[in-house]
């Protein structure tokens, strides 16, 4: 593989290598020349609940990667959930063929969610009082 350098975008300090970034070095990238994606909805039930399956084939049309995702819930799937499930799908398989990833193999619409479900359940969590001040001690006749 080349040594090509990903754009990438900043989630929390993290880099990503957005789909996009990975789906583009895909179709440009000679080693992978008349390879195929293909995706294909598996479960879809009235905004509900959504499955997607992404293969990834060679020039002979062995399957050499999969990826799948699920509806999240976040803001991008209330109206977009399952164009977002299909690229997330997407974005696994590539990853699963070593295509724009470093550290993780999260896409970055996936570490958003997990962010806003973490922040959620923070705000819903009680915030511990504050400690109360140390009276100060009391002084006799005598002091």
């Amino acid at each position: 593989m080349s040594n090509h350098k990903f754009k990438t975008t900043n989630i929390r300090g993290k880099q990503y290598v957005e789909v996009k970034e990975r789906v583009s070095f895909f179709r440009q990238e000679k080693e992978y020349k008349n390879w195929t994606i293909s995706t294909d909805i598996t479960i879809l039930e009235d905004g509900a609940e959504c499955l997607c399956k992404c293969i990834i084939a060679d020039l002979q049309q062995r399957v050499v990667a999969t990826g799948h995702a699920v509806k999240a819930s976040s803001n991008i799937n209330k109206t977009s959930y399952i164009e977002n499930c299909e690229t997330s799908a997407v974005g696994r398989a590539l990853a699963m063929l070593a295509i724009g990833i470093d550290v993780s193999m999260a896409s970055s619409n996936e570490v958003a969610d997990a962010i806003a479900k973490q922040e959620a359940g923070d705000a819903l969590k009680p915030k511990p009082k504050p400690k109360a001040k140390a009276k100060p001690a009391a002084t006799t006749k005598d002091d």
